[in-house]
């Protein structure tokens, strides 16, 4: 997926739905209304619990959107750990 497209179509849903599922940080551009949907946030979650940074004001205090980022990262941490373990 090519950033000046993403950029394009920032306010295209169907577009950074299909982006955030690549990618969950390229929620960063994202239009400040998609960083305000939920169903948007949560697929960037689901694939990268750092995108909670560019998440609406509106969704960084949802407590459903708090709660799937910290399960998405805690999940995250254990499986980094278990890889390094089993080198």
């Amino acid at each position: 997926m090519q950033l000046e497209d993403l950029i394009n179509n920032s306010d295209n849903k169907e577009f950074v739905l299909k982006a955030v599922k690549e990618n969950g940080k390229f929620l960063e551009y994202a239009s400040n209304d998609l960083k305000n949907d939920k169903e948007v946030v949560k697929t960037a979650l689901e694939q990268d619990a750092e995108a909670l940074e560019f998440a609406g004001d509106k969704l960084k205090n949802d407590k459903d959107i708090i709660l799937l980022g910290v399960k998405r990262s805690t999940l995250d941490n254990l499986l980094c750990f278990r890889k390094v373990k089993s080198k």
